[in-house]
């Protein structure tokens, strides 16, 4: 037969500890979980009133399964120094008293946020020196805007993981595949999209240039207008630097201030300055002002990412860039390969895609912790979980393409 051990929070009996014991002998409980003695709140105990109370303890063969602190009983952002400094008090305390647990509280989450949902702010670092423009000059955006940043998570509603993966140049973005192995569960229930961040500031730069998934195309080129005032042409995102995210199906932005077409075809295709990976990428080559646009508009879109209630995706340009690949292949394939119903799929699914926009609209001022938000806003990641792979790698949901792999730039690789 199973045996339990009842252990019991004896000040519900009684204020003081003599007392307490009385109540726990009369019931026949042998263990306490020590929260208050005589009037004392656990976390206000010193290492002297614990030497006093293990006697008592002692003589009525009583012994403790917990502290029963309040510590957590804060706010996730209020200054947790006092409350450390009574810890660690506590745990001088549990030594005496010879207990091995603390009870805690998970902290309290301020109405209307969800910490646990992030956005992956990342970019590399290069193989090669010196390697400003690729990339300390992205690490540098990085680090600033974990900083200021850093000073307005009060304000903040989403998390914001910041990281700079390594093996970018010689091992093939080894760094950002590894996160997505072992952190795959998270990834896929917690991450709401990336921001890569790479050559930020580069000498010669004349307008701002973007790729990002067909989801966020429409947000993207709204924040860049709202900050520059430019017209920025964004392009659908294709497999290139440590967009390592395609295959659980992570929505992505990458952009930063480009060169021009002329100048791209004078240096015969430097579109990342002549200098690029090479010992001439030094201080000379960065433009500050360059740079402040650069971290002027990434701050602009995590800050949208992380605080609006609705994520901000719109599958409508997924769906109808997918529907034109598919005509184009069933114009060239053998007709004896089906693929309308394939076709017709992404006809149904716009459909669904445009009553999702309607509750997109009645929604966007609700806040993110509405029930109905948060379905939406599961469906919406649902959505991006299985159409990215599909749409923008050239092998199954695990895998890695190479990098710059043409077959997966085509618009549903696998069947183009």
């Amino acid at each position: 037969m199973a045996e339990f051990i009842l252990s019991a929070f004896a000040d519900e009996a009684a204020e003081g500890l003599d007392e307490q014991l009385e109540a726990l002998a009369q019931e026949n409980i042998r263990m306490i979980e020590l929260r208050g003695v005589d009037g004392v709140n656990c976390s206000e105990l010193g290492v002297e009133d614990a030497v006093r109370i293990h006697k008592k303890l002692e003589a009525h063969h009583v012994t403790l399964s917990a502290l029963g602190s309040p510590y957590g009983k804060i706010g996730i952002r209020d200054s947790f120094d006092e409350h450390f400094d009574k810890f660690a008090r506590s745990m001088e305390v549990c030594k005496v008293l010879e207990c091995s647990r603390i009870r805690m509280f998970s902290f309290y989450i301020p109405q209307g946020e969800e910490p646990e949902k992030y956005l992956l702010v990342n970019g590399h670092i290069d193989a090669w020196e010196p390697g400003v423009t690729c990339n300390a000059t992205g690490d540098g955006t990085i680090i600033t805007l974990a900083e200021q940043l850093a000073k307005l998570k009060g304000k903040i509603k989403r998390s914001i993981y910041f990281v700079c993966w390594n093996g970018h140049e010689i091992a093939e973005s080894a760094g950002s595949t590894w996160w997505v192995d072992k952190h795959w569960d998270d990834l896929q229930k917690n991450c709401i999209g990336g921001i890569n961040i790479d050559s930020t500031g580069m000498l010669h730069a004349v307008q701002y240039e973007c790729t990002a998934s067909r989801e966020v195309m429409d947000f993207t080129k709204a924040k860049i207008k709202e900050v520059l005032g430019e017209d920025t042409n964004v392009l659908p995102l294709n497999k290139f630097g440590d967009q390592s995210f395609f295959g659980i199906g992570i929505t992505s932005i990458v952009g930063r201030m480009g060169m021009s077409d002329e100048y791209i075809e004078k240096t015969h295709g430097a579109n990342l300055g002549w200098w690029n990976h090479t010992i001439k990428d030094g201080m000379d080559k960065v433009d500050r002002k360059n740079l402040k646009k650069d971290l002027d508009v990434a701050a602009a879109i995590i800050c949208d990412y992380v605080n609006v209630p609705v994520l901000p995706c719109d599958f409508t340009r997924t769906c109808a860039d997918a529907k034109k690949s598919l005509r184009d292949i069933m114009a060239k394939a053998d007709p004896y390969i089906e693929m309308e119903s394939i076709y017709e799929g992404f006809s149904a699914l716009e459909q669904k895609i445009a009553r999702i926009n309607d509750f997109r609209a009645e929604l966007a001022d609700c806040s993110m912790t509405d029930n109905r938000v948060k379905l939406l806003n599961t469906l919406l990641l649902k959505l991006s979980r299985c159409l990215t792979w599909v749409l923008y790698t050239y092998t199954d949901r695990f895998e890695q393409n190479s990098y710059a792999y043409t077959p997966a730039a085509r618009a549903i690789p696998m069947l183009a």
